[in-house]
């Protein structure tokens, strides 16, 4: 998409919030520990894994 670090504050003018959530997603589902390009793009959380949920 080549966003990068430049336009990153701009991405929400030329792609529609269900792009980006689409973008999110996807970021997520291949990358869920955040480790490729971090922060390029999106500023997200790694996932919780399961040894981070409290037993119930």
């Amino acid at each position: 998409h080549g966003i990068g670090l430049d336009k990153k504050e701009w991405l929400h003018l030329v792609r529609s919030d269900a792009e980006i959530a689409a973008m999110r997603r996807l970021k997520a589902a291949f990358d869920p520990n955040n480790i490729l390009n971090a922060g390029r793009v999106f500023d997200l959380a790694p996932a919780a894994s399961i040894r981070d949920v409290p037993p119930q």
